[in-house]
């Protein structure tokens, strides 16, 4: 059986694991900042320009991201669009203490336009301590959902712009609707549409929703 560890050996060991997490963040986020100068940057070898991973010896960009980096293409597609709108976008605005793992930085990113200079920091601090599903809900419930939802009786497109709970309702109603007409592959697409929104499934299948509207 291991010795037991003296207060200050515990606090030190604590302190390690602050600091191998504070730097596989930045890590993470510095990567970000090569891929973005990688995918966008060009070389000129004699008269001839080209783009940075075909002077290296590999035909595209995932081809490089795959055999030198074995890195996933959405993996580095999402360090990369977090530098590109931190480090970028929202250049100087932030204190780069506030830098959280990689899953929160994206989650962020996906306020778009809504992240500014003026909030960047408020929406870091805000981040910090939730888990990153609450994090997703919280920005989701923030911006509303904007989409295009087809009506099954019809066959028209009408555009709304919906809160969270607010889509979970209609969603539930159409659902509900097609299976009363018997459609029940619509409805069970209409089910993982609302799985791509992050909407429990728990929440939609709830058919009383309907009762709302």
């Amino acid at each position: 059986m291991a010795q037991p560890l003296t207060p200050k050996k515990a606090d030190a060991l604590r302190a390690q694991g602050r600091c191998f997490v504070t730097s596989n963040r930045r890590g993470a986020y510095d990567l970000g900042k090569f891929l973005h100068e990688a995918s966008t940057s060009l070389v000129k070898v004699g008269k001839a320009v080209q783009k940075l991973y075909v002077y290296w010896g590999f035909q595209s960009w995932g081809s490089y991201l795959t055999n030198e980096l074995h890195m996933a293409w959405d993996e580095a597609k999402k360090l990369q669009e977090v530098w590109e709108v931190f480090g970028v976008r929202l250049k100087s605005t932030w204190n780069i203490s506030l830098l959280l793992d990689t899953g929160r930085m994206w989650a962020l990113v996906r306020l778009n336009n809504s992240l500014s200079a003026d909030n960047v920091e408020t929406w870091l601090r805000r981040a910090a301590p939730l888990p990153l599903e609450e994090l997703r809900l919280t920005i989701r419930e923030e911006m509303g959902h904007f989409g295009q939802l087809k009506n099954p009786c019809r066959n028209v497109h009408f555009e709304v712009h919906l809160t969270v709970r607010q889509y979970a309702v209609v969603t539930a109603v159409l659902v509900h609707t097609m299976k009363q007409h018997g459609d029940g592959s619509r409805g069970n697409a209409l089910f993982e549409i609302a799985k791509h929104y992050g909407i429990e499934q728990g929440i939609l299948a709830d058919e009383s929703l309907a009762e709302e509207v």
